[in-house]
């Protein structure tokens, strides 16, 4: 019988977490497939958000793929004026806090 660290639990758990949220992000924004220009401001930065999200920790297939690429185009463009620095300043501003929110274990209640 193999005997695991504390830590290693750990990080079995938080991998499990994380392709538990990887497995919601996919079923629920990113298998919707909208057309960008039928999203709301709102509903497009959360679809842009889910996408980058799960590109950190999954490959995306090619169909999602590309309906990310759009939805981010679509978001630079009304969001930033079609500007890419501006929207990466903002990308790097609230990455971390977007990323937490799709991708860490939320507590149970």
């Amino acid at each position: 019988m193999q005997v695991h660290s504390t830590w290693q639990c750990r990080q079995g758990l938080r991998l499990l977490h994380v392709s538990i949220a990887v497995l919601c992000l996919c079923t629920n924004s990113l298998a919707q497939a909208v057309p960008p220009a039928a999203l709301s401001d709102e509903a497009l930065e959360e679809r842009f958000w889910d996408c980058d999200a799960l590109a950190t920790v999954a490959a995306l297939p090619s169909d999602e793929g590309v309906q990310c690429v759009l939805w981010t185009d679509e978001l630079k463009q009304r969001r930033f004026d079609g500007d890419f620095v501006r929207m990466l300043d903002w990308w790097q501003e609230h990455k971390a806090e977007q990323h937490a929110r799709r991708l860490e274990p939320s507590e149970p209640d």
